[in-house]
């Protein structure tokens, strides 16, 4: 299936969009993304960290259809 447009993800627990330089977590869960400071899990299952700019060109699935700004 091929993305036809990116979207702008949005930290699930505050709602709020990323920014680049946002300091985010994602988790071995649901891999989901979340900022740091909202984290709502336990820190053993973080199971990245960086900025969403950084996690989002680690992962190929997020890089295909995230939009970074």
């Amino acid at each position: 299936m091929a993305v036809k447009e990116k979207v702008q993800p949005h930290c699930m627990v505050c709602k709020e969009p990323f920014r680049k330089d946002d300091q985010v977590f994602t988790d071995n869960l649901f891999t989901q993304i979340q900022h740091a400071a909202c984290f709502i899990y336990r820190k053993e299952f973080i199971k990245d960290a960086g900025t969403y700019e950084e996690i989002v060109n680690k992962y190929p699935n997020y890089k295909k259809i995230f939009i970074v700004q």
